[in-house]
């Protein structure tokens, strides 16, 4: 089973996405923001980041970015997901592989994990 962690301040879209997570043979954890990112990455070991561009005072792109640039977590496949409606002019240069309108499709979702992990 593979992990995935989540990261959204929307309790709702937490508890809809790591339930989809859990009947799809994933090992779902969520956090609601990015202060602490690398100390739960260290701890959880994801294979994929679900990361939302807004969190409230913290920008997702941001934390993206930091993931990205440092060595140990560079590796690692982000998938941005937004409400914005110019979600492709709000990721450029964030580093994300890739990323996802809210709301989106749950098959849609899925294949897009599919793609980074096996």
């Amino acid at each position: 089973m593979k992990n995935i962690l989540l990261v959204d301040d929307d309790i709702d879209i937490i508890d809809l996405v790591s339930s989809l997570l859990t009947r799809n043979n994933f090992i779902a954890k969520a956090i609601t923001g990015g202060t602490h990112i690398f100390e739960v990455i260290k701890d959880f070991s994801p294979h994929l980041i679900l990361l939302d561009i807004s969190l409230g005072t913290e920008d997702g792109r941001e934390i993206c970015k930091r993931i990205k640039q440092a060595k140990e977590t560079r590796n690692i496949p982000i998938i941005l997901f937004s409400a914005h409606n110019d979600l492709i002019n709000h990721i450029k240069g964030y580093l994300s592989n890739a990323s996802l309108a809210k709301p989106f499709a749950t098959s849609e979702l899925l294949d897009t994990i599919r793609k980074y992990i096996a």
